[in-house]
């Protein structure tokens, strides 16, 4: 089974669907180099994934950072985890998502209707506009866009560290709003009444960043952002850095299976495992309604 399919209406035309089969998975580059450099732990992780139907989703920013590796071993590594398991592309815009469920989702909490707001409309049709009638492999994909990703990723961190680092600087240094971050910081509140937390996730986060007065970010630190809110608030399984992985633990009150099982740097092994156990009674995870489809 596929996460994007196709079906034909009676007008003639193709439509091309996103839609959660099995538990998703999103992985920061750490990851991807340990399994690059280790063929048991790639294979091992390869064979667990298929085992669940797992599902590893890409986001702008992660193909970003894929695409700065040239290493041609690596790659190929690489290939063989990216075209051994389906794939799906997911938002790494927090705000764009946040204002995509305020104007889809329907009565019903983390239902939407017309369009999911954590799907990647632009990367998931780029790929089917180049490789229509047939989906491609995701290397594939990766090299379609590294031709121009590397410009694309050095202009990006730039411009988050030359616009967002000010602002939280400036935060830092307004006593009032910085007292109102360390408030807030330690009370740790949620507003949604279920999934998906997207907001409250950011929200959390900006605490975060303000009430830590010595944390300092820099262009690529900002680029993990991406990698954390829509994952962790739509997807199954993430793994993150060691930063990140510390302020869900320690900072986010919200656990799986309201958001993501999160795993960092060290703890491959257990994300493995964790792959392998699933559910008790073989069923998938209550999370996977969230899942982008």
């Amino acid at each position: 089974r596929s996460m994007i399919t196709s079906r034909a209406l009676a007008n003639g035309q193709i439509v091309f669907e996103q839609k959660a089969v099995g538990p998703s998975i999103y992985l920061d580059q750490w990851v991807w180099c340990e399994l690059s450099e280790d063929d048991d732990l790639r294979k091992r992780f390869i064979r667990s994934a298929l085992s669940r139907n797992c599902c590893i989703m890409y986001s702008i920013a992660s193909l970003m950072e894929l695409a700065q590796i040239s290493d041609q071993d690596q790659l190929r590594a690489l290939a063989e985890v990216m075209d051994s398991l389906d794939f799906g592309f997911v938002e790494m815009d927090p705000s764009q998502v946040i204002a995509l469920e305020k104007q889809h989702e329907s009565e019903t909490t983390g239902v939407f209707n017309g369009r999911h707001p954590a799907t990647d409309l632009d990367m998931f049709n780029c790929a089917i506009r180049r490789h229509y009638p047939l989906m491609p492999k995701m290397s594939a994909v990766l090299r379609d866009l590294k031709q121009e990703i590397p410009s694309r990723y050095k202009r990006m961190t730039d411009r988050l560290e030359e616009s967002l680092t000010p602002m939280v600087e400036r935060a830092k240094a307004d006593s009032i709003v910085l007292a109102r971050a360390k408030a807030n910081n330690k009370e740790r509140s949620i507003r949604r009444p279920g999934p998906p937390y997207t907001e409250d996730i950011l929200r959390t986060l900006n605490f975060f960043l303000v009430a830590n007065e010595k944390m300092k970010m820099s262009g690529n630190e900002w680029v993990d952002v991406f990698h954390l809110v829509i994952p962790v608030a739509y997807l199954e399984f993430v793994a993150l850095d060691k930063r990140w992985i510390h302020f869900i633990k320690n900072h986010l009150p919200l656990s799986p299976p309201n958001i993501a099982t999160v795993y960092g740097p060290g703890e491959l092994e257990s994300f493995i495992q964790g792959l392998d156990l699933g559910d008790r009674d073989g069923t998938p995870p209550a999370s996977l309604a969230r899942t982008v489809s």
